[in-house]
């Protein structure tokens, strides 16, 4: 277990902290001895030596071992403080002679255990196998109606069995008995104190304060009282008490409160050991069916786990018993669902399909639909992907109607998204199918896009006019096959997009015309935002689908349509990106990651994981922080088998990689080294657009950043649009433009080529007119290039107000890659146009310090060979 957490946290980047508990030594365990006994430091440590050997051997140094041993030892009697002598007592010899040494905690456990009543021990054992909560009320129920605690209450007023190490005489009846005065259990060796305080043998280590009363009349209890006392019933809770003075379950917090809990595993452990492999099925068969025989609706519900999972494990159910534990096994799947638990989920519902007979979709066939609907959805969510396959297979191929086999198709058509980069093709082809079985029949490859821009722009008409809370005065219907194709309309949408756009539009509109036609559903909030983006889109009307996105938000708030919040953010985003400053995106996606991954929908949560990436970049965020989120979304990416989202975030790994100078790093995922180019890592997936344009856009970033612009120009002229064209509407596209600009702009003055400044102001307009429509992330962009444009006409004093409002509002708004580069610009401007040393200095000074500051090692070594002469030796610098 330790191992796998290991691995998980070095994939998945989580923290997590050990604490090393090695196994103790004699001498360690002699110094353990001498401060619980509070021996003090004249204490000859030779005198506790013996006994630390002792301890050593018996329990091979284990902490847990040694606790437990040392309370045993005690509760004996072998180890006591007496009273007369002011001291702790023991006698070696006869410490190992009633003791023995075990190989493994279980065993040692199992020792302690069978020194108790056989009552007590039947009813421990019992209590193991339902959980590591011990509850009187459904304990005293089984023990009223199984056999295997029968015909052994008297066992609780025995005084046990000897054992045969008890060479001198003394009775190894060694448990607590019930002190009737005080109403407690009261251990051989125990220490009563009259005015209420009592403490046993090893409570006492370190606490001479039991002895500090002169008042105070102290008894021991002999051995020999042992069990004289105990005539109560074991199933009013003597039993649990005694267990719970052995130190093996404690009371759970709350002055009312009834309940036990084991206090370790391994307790637990040898408390089923105690019953006998051939006895355990019987046993575990009689305890499931009695719970399910016996209690009421509530406490069935909060006990279904240990009733299926004891009646699985029993096996050997025939006939009508076997569909009764399927049927268990379902309702078990389903409240795992519910919880999130989808691998239990997952294992149920697979249990429960085992038990089915051959004719299971003949004469089953209701209770075979929920068990293969329930297995799909949780193999699919815990990424069992082939199973889930081949569960799909053979559902699919029974005569449901479409809206029964509706959550079987919806997983199938997120695994064809995932599947590779032309896994849309099948997604969107198994959509169109099932909308055409709702009776919404839609062309197959082609579509007019004159009739649905018609339609379109009468929509936009009405979306003008409403205000924002007019959206919640639409009704809320629950009508399942309207829920169902607003559904697969909304998928249509997300799947064009990353495809070839031909539904993009068509499938938006139609579900808007929906959700004013019929009413709101769970999942309008998700509709709005695409809604919004199309007309930012094609009309450039960012306000319209800003304001769409705050109809979406009303809607998630009044109606706390909580599984919709992941794919509504992730849409919401590109609308956001126009009027929002970046970094309120991040917490938004932030958010709708955890969300999304919390409620099992990996899909859009890791959509929003990926979106949070350049985000980060964008703002500044350190880039050891962004390393670490690109390492954990790619595991997590990987295991959700999302191979179409999977390169696109070791793109952007490979990036900042690079940008920290870490080309030692590996990254766990498909084996990519951080020496892999983002060339070569673009000509392995040349097959994907939207992959090439990412690459080209991160390659267009790190020209801008190391100053290679007349490679960033020449690539910003060859791959053109190709980013807007493969992800329309993206707020990347903002800083595709601007890394292209600032390579054009610069290769212009340098090189001389009308071509670079020809591009280079066209993509200038491009972010003068998103400044003009209010977009608060470019606006220290064109700050920047109105400077370059200045330096390029020579008019100097113009450029460094330009260049100074940049590189302020830059890092005001906490852009501090861009504040970075804007400085380091700016300083060799001064350096190399105005010749401006002083003023320089202090520019590039500024740019080191923000680039070190976001982590970017590699370029800040290149800044500080490059201007090593601005800076003067060590050994040049006077005192």
């Amino acid at each position: 277990m330790c191992a796998e957490l290991r691995k998980n946290a070095l994939e998945l980047q989580f923290g997590m902290s050990e604490l090393q508990i090695h196994e103790f030594c004699v001498h360690d365990i002699n110094d353990i001895l001498m401060e619980l006994m509070h021996l003090g430091d004249n204490w000859n440590s030779s005198n506790t030596r013996e006994l630390a050997e002792i301890c050593h051997r018996r329990t091979h140094g284990n902490a847990f071992f040694l606790v437990m041993f040392l309370r045993e030892l005690c509760s004996t009697n072998l180890l006591s403080f007496n009273i007369g002598s002011y001291q702790w007592d023991w006698d070696p010899a006869k410490i190992i002679a009633q003791t023995s040494a075990t190989e493994n905690v279980v065993e040692f456990m199992k020792n302690i255990l069978q020194t108790l009543p056989t009552g007590v021990q039947k009813r421990l054992s019992v209590a193991a196998y339902l959980g590591n909560v011990l509850k009187p009320k459904t304990l005293n129920l089984l023990w009223s109606h199984i056999s295997f605690t029968a015909n052994d209450d008297d066992s609780v007023k025995t005084t046990g069995t000897s054992t045969s190490s008890d060479q001198n005489g003394d009775s190894a009846n060694h448990f607590p008995v019930v002190d009737r005065e005080a109403g407690e259990l009261i251990g051989p060796g125990e220490v009563r104190v009259e005015n209420g305080r009592s403490s046993n043998a090893l409570d006492m280590f370190g606490n001479d304060s039991n002895l500090d009363s002169q008042s105070s009349v102290i008894k021991i209890m002999d051995r020999t009282d042992i069990g004289k006392d105990m005539d109560e019933s074991p199933t009013d809770g003597t039993w649990l008490r005694i267990a719970q003075k052995k130190g093996l379950v404690e009371r759970l917090k709350g002055e009312t409160s009834t309940e036990y809990r084991w206090v370790h595993d391994k307790v637990q452990e040898a408390a089923m050991s105690l019953v006998a492999a051939e006895d355990l099925p019987a046993l575990k068969k009689e305890i499931g069916e009695t719970l399910l025989s016996q209690l009421d609706s509530n406490d069935l519900d909060s006990h279904i786990f240990v009733i299926v999972n004891l009646i699985n494990e029993a096996e050997g159910e025939e006939g009508d018993a076997r569909l009764e534990l399927a049927s268990l096994n379902q309702l078990a799947a389903t409240k795992a669902a519910r919880c999130c638990a989808f691998e239990a989920a997952a294992k149920y519902a697979n249990q429960g399909i085992t038990l089915l007979p051959d004719d299971r979709w003949i004469n089953h066939r209701a209770l075979s639909l929920e068990l293969f609907s329930t297995a799909i959805e949780s193999e699919h969510r815990c990424g069992l992907i082939g199973q889930m396959k081949r569960h799909y297979d053979e559902f699919v191929a029974q005569d449901f109607d479409v809206l029964e086999k509706m959550r079987a198709h919806t997983p199938m058509i997120d695994v064809h998204f995932a599947d590779s980069a032309d896994g849309w093709q099948k997604a969107q082809d198994l959509v169109l199918d099932l909308l055409a079985e709702y009776g919404l029949k839609l062309p197959k490859r082609t579509f007019p896009i004159v009739l649905s821009m018609l339609s379109l722009v009468k929509l936009k008409r009405q979306f003008t006019k409403m205000k924002v809370s007019d959206i919640l005065k639409l009704p809320l219907t629950n009508d399942r096959e309207h829920l169902e194709v607003v559904k697969l309309l909304s998928r249509l949408g997300t799947i064009s997009y990353r495809g070839d756009k031909t539904y993009m539009v068509l499938a938006v509109l139609e579900n808007a015309k929906l959700i004013m036609k019929v009413g709101i559903t769970e999942l309008s909030p998700s509709v709005l935002p695409q809604l919004g983006f199309l007309f930012s889109l094609i009309w450039k009307d960012f306000r319209l689908g800003y304001k769409c996105g705050e109809m979406a938000m009303q809607l998630l708030s009044k109606y706390n349509f909580r599984d919709a919040v992941p794919q509504t953010i992730m849409m919401n985003i590109l609308n956001a990106a126009f009027l929002d400053p970046l970094i309120r995106l991040d917490t938004s996606l932030k958010k709708a990651y955890r969300i999304g991954t919390s409620i099992g929908d990996t899909h859009h949560a890791m959509i929003c994981a990926y979106q949070r990436i350049p985000v980060q970049l964008a703002i500044g965020s350190s880039l050891d922080r962004v390393e670490r989120d690109c390492r954990k979304y790619c595991a997590q990416m990987a295991e959700f088998d999302l191979v179409n989202l999977l390169p696109q975030n070791i793109a952007y790994w490979l990036a900042s990689i690079q940008l920290m100078g870490k080309e030692d790093t590996a990254l766990p995922v498909q084996g990519i080294s951080a020496t892999t180019t983002l060339i070569d890592w673009a000509d392995k997936h040349k097959d994907d657009a939207l992959l090439v344009a990412t690459t080209q856009l991160l390659r267009s970033h790190l020209h801008a950043i190391y100053g290679e612009d007349e490679d960033g120009a020449e690539l910003a002229i060859i791959k053109g649009d190709a980013y807007v064209k493969a992800n329309p509407g993206h707020f990347c596209h903002f800083i595709d433009t601007f890394v292209k600009a600032v390579c054009l702009y610069t290769a212009a003055r340098k090189m001389k080529r009308k071509k670079y400044l020809v591009h280079a102001r066209k993509l200038h307009s491009n972010i003068k007119g998103w400044v003009q429509k209010g977009n608060p992330n470019v606006v220290h962009y064109e700050k920047f290039l109105n400077a370059e444009e200045a330096a390029l006409e020579g008019d100097q004093p113009l450029a460094e107000g330009w260049y100074q409002a940049a590189a302020l509002l830059a890092l005001r708004n906490s852009f501090h890659g861009d504040a970075a580069l804007i400085n380091e610009r700016y300083g060799e401007f001064l350096l190399d146009d105005c010749h401006n040393v002083g003023e320089a200095t202090v520019r590039l000074a500024e740019s080191i310090r923000l680039y070190r500051e976001w982590g970017a090692d590699r370029k800040v070594s290149q800044l500080e060979h490059k201007h090593a002469e601005l800076w003067p030796r060590p050994e040049e610098i006077v005192m």
